[in-house]
């Protein structure tokens, strides 16, 4: 077999394992109905003009707070992250949204986001963060842990 011709198979070969290894998204596994549908009463109600949209929006936004995604696989969690310090950045609704859901989501990894809530300018913020915290007080995961068995008397006979 050529040396050129070995090259090409073995570029084949890696490329159709490299196409074969991606990872394909996944469409509708974290996707909300409820906001979409929102969304879509949102703009028809916004092209037919008949009906108000802020009123309509603002019970479907309530709905959906009521009740956020919460993250089930670690890429989902990271994700979550992201986002959450994403809406940390923004005005004072999407900053009290975002610790709301760090509460409702109770995982130690917010934590640091809950702590930049307690120092946010917006006291509903703060109020909003401090409650989610209170979950978090207490005896730390380590603490709770076994202490080790004390060896026995006559370790030297036993090893």
């Amino acid at each position: 077999m050529p040396p050129s011709l070995l090259t090409a198979v073995a570029a084949i070969v890696a490329a159709s394992f490299w196409l074969l290894a991606r990872r394909r998204p996944t469409l509708g596994v974290a996707l909300d109905s409820q906001a979409v549908a929102a969304l879509n009463r949102a703009q028809i109600a916004l092209v037919a003009g008949g009906a108000e949209p802020a009123a309509v929006t603002e019970a479907d936004e309530l709905a959906a707070r009521s009740r956020p995604l919460l993250p089930v696989t670690a890429r989902e969690r990271a994700h979550f992250l992201r986002a959450l310090t994403l809406q940390l950045a923004g005005p004072a609704p999407e900053r009290l949204a975002a610790i709301e859901a760090a509460g409702v989501w109770g995982q130690r990894a917010s934590l640091p986001l809950l702590a930049r809530g307690l120092r946010d300018v917006d006291p509903a913020v703060v109020q909003a963060a401090a409650r989610a915290m209170e979950r978090f007080r207490g005896r730390s995961c380590a603490a709770g842990l076994q202490p080790p068995l004390p060896l026995p008397r006559n370790v030297a006979r036993t090893r």
